[in-house]
């Protein structure tokens, strides 16, 4: 995004080792880590379809980051074939208070019983917005984060998320460019694995969707 097709470029020509995370971009002297985001949406989706849900709404950030859209679009896709119904929007800012405001009038107008959040800040953003509206989570709305946040596991109810281990991740950079400065061979394409942490603000749907 923005001028990362001229960094990127500027990596290669350097010919410097270097670790792209979160995107898959096949280049010579780059190694791609990414967390397994579409393994993440998938189980996050079996849980709440398990629990009854049918009508979900997908609420990301302002912009388009590649991580974020596969997840929307595995989202999309096992919605499709389960039979749900699957809308997406989108906060103006990564805030609490812009998801907050963006969510309320979906949550009033469209319904879902299910709303899966791009990360954990617009969740809690959700979660705020289903009170705003004199509802309960998980009760009238079950809530679904990604990304696993220290603070997830504090806000009332604790929120439900699929966790990345950032700081496997980072690790995972530093054994790589180390390696590879060393001039020992390292695979080009990394994957994180994620896991499904279930706290409560997912529950069974109670209300049937229109």
């Amino acid at each position: 995004e923005g001028n990362g097709e001229e960094f990127t470029r500027r990596l290669v020509d350097s010919r410097l080792p270097g670790v792209i995370h979160e995107q898959r971009l096949r280049l010579p002297g780059v190694c791609s880590i990414c967390a397994d985001v579409e393994g993440g949406a998938r189980e996050a989706f079996r849980h709440l379809h398990q629990l009854g849900h049918r009508k979900f709404a997908f609420l990301g950030g302002s912009s388009q980051w590649p991580a974020v859209e596969r997840r929307l679009s595995t989202y999309k896709a096992c919605a499709q074939a389960a039979g749900c119904e699957l809308r997406s929007w989108r906060s103006p800012a990564w805030s609490m208070d812009a998801a907050r405001a963006t969510i309320r009038p979906i949550l009033s107008s469209y319904e879902p019983t299910a709303v899966f959040a791009a990360n954990d800040v617009l969740a809690v953003g959700a979660i705020q917005a289903v009170r705003d509206i004199g509802k309960e989570v998980p009760l009238d709305v079950s809530v679904i984060g990604y990304d696993d946040f220290e603070f997830s596991s504090f806000v009332q109810p604790a929120l439900t998320t699929v966790r990345i281990d950032a700081v496997q991740m980072g690790e995972w950079g530093a054994e790589v460019l180390i390696n590879m400065a060393e001039g020992v061979e390292v695979s080009s394409d990394l994957m994180l694995a994620t896991s499904l942490v279930v706290r409560g603000s997912t529950g069974p749907c109670v209300a049937p969707s229109s």
